[in-house]
């Protein structure tokens, strides 16, 4: 935003007093001697009511803008000369907005070229924020994002939204989606389950038992376990007892964040569920970035085939996912897999404890 397009000049008003005062000096615009007060104009002095705008020819009597040797009024400056907005064709004077090369009044910038908030519909001059969707809206608005799509949560963005009591935000428009009945819920694990199988990973269901849980208990959970993380959406725990070196009991169960859309749902079982597997089968204890890469690999194999808009959003998070493990981990995984093979995975999974040199 600019200020003032011009600069306004003072009017000095002297007086005729003195010794030393030429006493025949007169007026330019009336040609009369001038007594008492006067306004100087360069080297030419007039009467205070003789001394006019250029413009609309009546007397300044406060400050004026000179141009081209002649004083004007600000506002008659403005009109003749000044920046005009370019929506209104009006003169501007004080603060003024510049587009793409044109002048603009606040107001006009405002209503009918800023960017549109697409929350309240206002014109955008400020500070703001824009969703993974393109969906602008002002700062101060203070809205949640969706916790799953990171759409933003308001009537015009998102269709409306939910606030769980564990403190996630659900979107209107990922809601539709959420698996909320044991049916669905027992179904969408068979779904998984069956998948896995095809895949090379047989996971029994009565290895470990599947439970639904609140964000509040299931970083409970992780944090009993020595584990913390951002956007955790499942927890696979691991009880063993060992006698001589061997393990001889081993309790496996597998924590699920309730109320999330199917495509979220079923990604977090079959990460989980290849947790259990490499628990079942493997010879070694994994590295965190083999282990969460390759439970991330298999995930996205569910979501490759699912080819739903919300399985893209999965496939691009994790492809761009910074984390050590379950980020990079996961890029490493595919880059095996893809020059491997899949079965050559489940056999480092099964034999290995960490990526070889080269991925």
């Amino acid at each position: 935003m600019s200020r003032f397009p011009f600069l306004l000049a003072l009017l000095l008003v002297w007086t005729l007093a003195g010794e030393g005062v030429r006493a025949e000096m007169v007026c330019t615009d009336c040609r009369q001697p001038i007594e008492g007060t006067f306004i100087r104009w360069g080297q030419q002095a007039f009467h205070p009511q003789h001394f006019a705008c250029a413009g609309c020819a009546r007397p300044i009597a406060g400050n004026y803008v000179p141009h081209q040797g002649k004083p004007y009024h600000a506002a008659c400056y403005a009109e003749r000369f000044g920046e005009r907005c370019a929506q209104c064709d009006r003169p501007i004077s004080g603060k003024f907005m510049k587009h793409e090369g044109q002048a603009y009044h606040p107001a006009c910038f405002q209503a009918n070229v800023a960017p549109r908030c697409d929350v309240c519909d206002a014109g955008i001059l400020g500070r703001y924020l824009v969703d993974p969707m393109g969906n602008r809206y002002h700062a101060e608005h203070r809205i949640p994002l969706c916790t799953y799509c990171r759409r933003a949560v308001s009537p015009k963005t998102s269709q409306g939204g939910y606030t769980y009591g564990d403190g996630r935000s659900v979107c209107g428009m990922c809601y539709p989606q959420v698996i909320r009945s044991d049916r669905e819920v027992a179904a969408a694990i068979e779904e998984v389950r069956a998948k896995l199988e095809t895949w090379g990973l047989s996971v029994p269901q009565t290895a470990a038992p599947l439970k639904l849980v609140d964000l509040n208990r299931l970083k409970q959970l992780m944090r009993r376990g020595g584990l913390h993380g951002q956007n955790i959406q499942g927890f696979t725990s691991v009880l063993s007892e060992t006698q001589g070196g061997q393990v001889t009991k081993r309790e496996i169960a597998v924590y699920v964040l309730n109320g999330m859309p199917r495509e979220d749902f079923m990604g977090t079982v079959a990460h989980e569920l290849t947790h259990v597997w490499i628990n079942l089968n493997a010879t070694k204890k994994l590295h965190p970035t083999l282990e969460e890469g390759a439970c991330n690999y298999v995930r996205s194999l569910l979501h490759a085939q699912s080819g739903t808009p919300d399985a893209a959003r999965n496939l691009s998070s994790m492809k761009d996912d910074p984390d050590e493990h379950y980020g990079r981990g996961y890029r490493r995984a595919k880059a095996y897999a893809d020059r491997n093979g899949l079965p050559a995975l489940l056999t480092l999974m099964r034999r290995g404890s960490a990526f070889p040199l080269g991925y």
